[in-house]
């Protein structure tokens, strides 16, 4: 879900909408049994939403839904 958001939040700046993108996106979500290690683990995805969910906390969302994450994707820390 996280990506999905990612890919939306940065497709959006470019003036595409999510329904636009949701066929290309689905492409990716096809894809990600091919991404698991042969142990079954996918360590970088547990580890990309922590710090998405850290980043809301962080900018005082941490009582918001999940789907908050998205205004930090789509406005990055330089």
């Amino acid at each position: 879900m996280s990506g999905f958001l990612h890919a939306s939040a940065l497709v959006g700046t470019a003036g595409v909408s999510a329904a636009e993108f949701l066929p290309e996106v689905m492409q990716l979500f096809r894809a990600i049994p091919g991404m698991i290690a042969a142990d079954g683990v996918v360590e970088f995805l547990p580890r990309a939403v922590r710090e998405h969910y850290r980043r809301a906390i962080a900018d005082g969302h941490g009582a918001d839904g999940w789907t908050r994450i998205i205004d930090g994707i789509r406005a990055p820390r330089r």
